[in-house]
C-alpha cells in the first residue's frame, strides 16, 4: 500500500503493484488534484486523514 500526493509517486507505486491511495490533505494542494493523482492510476482518492483511515482499515482486512 502507498500513500501519495505526487503524480510520479502514484506512477511508482502504480508499478510496484501497490494499491496506490492518493492523499490532497496537504496545504499545497491545488483544486483539481484529485482527478489528476486518479488519471495517474491512483486506486483511490481522499481529502482528510479521517478518510484515508476509512480508506485503509477495510483494505488492511482484506475487504476492499
Amino acid at each position: 500500500m502507498v500513500i501519495e500526493d505526487s503524480l510520479s509517486g502514484v506512477a511508482a507505486g502504480r508499478a510496484a503493484g501497490a494499491t496506490v491511495i492518493g492523499l490532497t490533505a496537504a496545504g499545497h494542494i491545488q483544486p483539481g488534484h484529485d482527478v489528476r493523482l486518479k488519471q495517474a492510476g491512483a486506486h483511490h482518492v481522499v481529502s482528510s486523514f479521517a478518510e484515508l483511515d476509512e480508506v485503509i482499515r477495510p483494505l488492511l482486512r482484506g475487504d476492499g
